[in-house]
């Protein structure tokens, strides 16, 4: 039953917290940076230098010694696949999936392939007492739980039903993996992206009138921001003015659905951008280029581009996990 309420706490961690309500790019750069251990778990500079300097050697395709913003924004795609495939993975063999004959739009036959039922996730990620409210064996109301967030792991189900029904393309009530993907990314394909604009209007529209006012806005970027954030004396100024000059296209003193769409999936590429981004904060001789000492001597901005993979190898065996962290969109 703990490892069933840590579960399920992960995924209600993320109904707060929300990724999918922040920016494109911020969906991207907090994935990447999940990867990056905490200080105190981190190799010193000199094996954080090595890592770097291997990095920089497989992203300098043309071997010139210097990276362009298509070779940082190609190696930035990769080691995002890397993420969304390594999480897919750990979630989806958490649920222990088995091989049935599934029928696709693709071809006639049923073909055997491996699959999760909705039961296998529903009993292998919420507590007891949960589905027992939501069979409706108990009322919320009668149930005496000593975790305040347990009304909210009744929002995560419908949240999930919602998503599942959109990800099950074939409408089996299992999921192949393609389709998992979808379920648990849904930012990741043009068939499930818009759930997240959906998902962000029912969190910010506290009256439900369909539209997401400054004040609505305001109290959820409090709600998901960090307490360091928060502490910045230009924070409140800051969140008025991306309201009011980025995100309020019509000026009307509200977000529709149509702008929280822009905002949420907007349709230029994110790694593009964000290789730029990279390329203005350390670019120290201003020719468009990073060098190798450029990076060394800002390595702050680049730690996310190691790759998981090279944190392993100085990771501390006896403070890792299996556990998986379920629906982090969620």
């Amino acid at each position: 039953m703990t490892r069933l309420f840590y579960l399920v706490f992960m995924c209600f961690g993320m109904i707060n917290c929300h990724e999918g309500h922040r920016h494109g790019d911020d969906i991207d750069q907090q994935l990447h940076d999940s990867q990056i251990p905490p200080p105190s778990q981190q190799p010193g500079k000199e094996d954080i230098a090595l890592m770097l300097n291997e990095v920089f050697t497989l992203i300098d395709k043309n071997d010139d010694k210097l990276i362009n913003g298509n070779e940082l924004k190609v190696w930035l795609e990769r080691v995002h696949r890397g993420l969304i495939e390594e999480n897919i993975n750990q979630q989806w063999n958490y649920y222990i999936p088995e091989i049935l004959e599934v029928h696709s739009w693709d071809t006639y036959d049923p073909e055997k392939k491996e699959t999760v039922s909705w039961d296998q996730y529903l009993n292998m990620t919420y507590p007891e007492e949960v589905i027992k409210v939501i069979n409706g064996t108990d009322k919320l109301e009668d149930v005496k739980s000593d975790d305040p967030n347990f009304p909210n792991y009744i929002v995560m189900y419908r949240r999930a039903v919602k998503r599942w029904k959109i990800a099950d393309k074939n409408n089996d009530n299992v999921l192949v993996k393609e389709e998992f993907k979808d379920f648990i990314h849904p930012e990741e394909s043009e068939h499930s992206k818009h759930i997240l604009v959906d998902e962000a209007m029912e969190d910010m529209d506290t009256d439900k009138n369909g539209e997401v006012t400054l004040d609505e806005y305001i109290k959820h970027m409090t709600d998901v921001s960090q307490e360091e954030e928060k502490e910045d004396p230009n924070f409140w100024q800051n969140q008025q003015s991306q309201f009011a000059t980025y995100l309020d296209k019509n000026k009307d003193g509200v977000l529709n659905k149509q702008e929280l769409n822009e905002w949420l999936i907007p349709d230029y590429d994110r790694h593009e951008a964000e290789a730029m981004r990279m390329i203005h904060d350390a670019d120290n001789n201003a020719d468009q280029l990073l060098n190798q000492d450029e990076i060394l001597k800002n390595d702050e901005y680049f730690l996310n581009l190691i790759p998981a993979e090279f944190w392993r190898r100085y990771a501390q065996t006896d403070e890792t996990t299996t556990l998986p962290t379920v629906h982090d969109e969620f």
